[in-house]
């Protein structure tokens, strides 16, 4: 890994390279769904769109920029016994305010008011409200094989009423939807689609990370919401170095 002033450095220079600019309010706080964002019908699923790093952050609906230094995982460090590696799961939980503090890098995300994720008492996991959802499984989507789904967890009756890409803004911000693997990634929501039988959004981005050398990797995948609440990503073609 490299330190800490380094890879500060290196996602700042790489934000400002981006061919896009994107202002603050676009992915500081969660958007909400509404009839001047123009969503647009999904692609064929016989036909799926190859997105390019160049095309990608043209005509989203939405974007957000995702760092590891601004993340869980940072803060985790800060707070608890020093984890070595990103969460893997979020366990449901009944919350106790009174011992417990929320995630704060998140905490802006709430049902009825109270945040979504917090510490256990000794900061060493971070679980999710039982009021939200259950057990939350990360999904590391750059990795995900065009075709691949996964299941996330299942929202419960109560945080069904929020608006969708308030919920995926929530999985992005919180690394549930896992998007980089070491320094930062953009992601931009291109099209999504809200029906009886649930929602649909397509996101394409770009991550970039080192193993010997520089990498900016491109991916794209589909993120749903059905009917019961249950959450999904499916990965989609795209093109870029990602192994």
């Amino acid at each position: 890994m490299l330190p800490k002033v380094c890879k500060r450095i290196a996602i700042a220079l790489w934000l400002m390279g981006c061919t896009t600019p994107t202002s603050p309010a676009a992915f500081s706080t969660p958007t909400t769904l509404s009839s001047t964002d123009n969503p647009m019908k999904r692609p064929n699923a016989s036909q799926p769109v190859v997105i390019t790093n160049e095309s990608c952050f043209s005509n989203g609906l939405a974007t957000w920029d995702l760092a590891s230094d601004d993340s869980v995982l940072s803060e985790q460090r800060q707070r608890g016994p020093h984890r070595s590696d990103f969460f893997e799961r979020h366990i449901s939980s009944k919350i106790d305010p009174a011992v417990q503090d929320p995630v704060a890098v998140v905490a802006a995300h709430r049902l009825n008011g109270e945040p979504i994720l917090w510490w256990t008492t000794d900061h060493v996991d971070a679980v999710v409200d039982e009021r939200f959802s259950g057990d939350l499984t990360v999904v590391d989507v750059p990795r995900l094989r065009p075709g691949e789904r996964r299941r996330l967890g299942q929202l419960s009756v109560e945080a069904r009423v929020l608006a969708p890409r308030d919920v995926l803004a929530f999985l992005l911000r919180a690394d549930i939807v896992r998007t980089y693997w070491h320094i930062a990634s953009r992601v931009c929501l291109l099209r999504e689609t809200v029906g009886a039988d649930g929602y649909q959004g397509e996101l394409c981005g770009e991550h970039r990370y080192f193993t010997n050398t520089n990498h900016r990797a491109a991916f794209q995948f589909r993120f749903e919401i059905n009917g019961m609440g249950e959450l999904f990503v499916t990965g989609l073609e795209t093109q870029g170095d990602v192994p």
